[in-house]
C-alpha cells in the first residue's frame, strides 16, 4: 500500500508541470504590463500641462534643486518628463529672477519670462516656488 503506481506518478508529474506553466504565464503576463507603463508618470511626478504638441508634462519633483548662493531667489533646476503614449523624454529647466520677474530656459532651447503666456513654466515655478509672486 505505500508503494505509488506508475500511473500515480506519472499524474503527480503532470500535474507539477501543469502548475509551473501556469506559474510561467502569469509571470510573463505580469511582466508584459509592467513593461508596458515603464514611460508613465512616477507617483511622485506632479503633473503640470500639456504642451501644445501633445506631450503630458510631469514635473519630476525628487529633481528639483535650488542654489540659494547666487542672487536674491537663487537658482531652480528641475526636469520635467513629457509623456505621449509609451514615448518618453525629459526636458532640464532652469528658473531664476532678475528685476524685470522670474524667467526661464530649458533643455530645448526656450527661454522666456514666466508668464500665463508660459502656463506649464508658471505651474512649475508655482509648485517650487509657492510665494512667487
Amino acid at each position: 500500500m505505500g508503494t505509488l503506481s506508475s500511473f500515480n506518478v506519472t499524474i503527480y508529474w503532470e500535474m507539477n508541470t501543469m502548475k509551473k506553466l501556469v506559474n510561467i504565464m502569469l509571470l510573463t503576463v505580469a511582466l508584459v504590463i509592467v513593461s508596458g507603463q515603464i514611460n508613465q508618470a512616477e507617483a511622485a511626478d506632479y503633473y503640470v500641462g500639456t504642451y501644445k504638441d501633445g506631450n503630458d508634462a510631469y514635473l519630476m519633483t525628487e529633481t528639483i534643486r535650488h542654489d540659494n548662493t547666487v542672487a536674491r531667489a537663487g537658482i531652480w533646476y528641475c526636469t520635467v518628463k513629457a509623456v505621449k503614449g509609451n514615448n518618453a523624454f525629459y526636458i532640464d529647466y532652469t528658473f531664476y529672477a532678475d528685476s524685470e520677474g522670474w524667467k526661464y530656459k530649458n533643455s530645448q532651447g526656450f527661454h522666456a519670462k514666466v508668464t500665463y503666456r508660459t502656463p506649464i513654466a508658471q505651474r512649475i515655478l508655482d509648485y517650487m516656488v509657492p510665494n512667487n509672486r
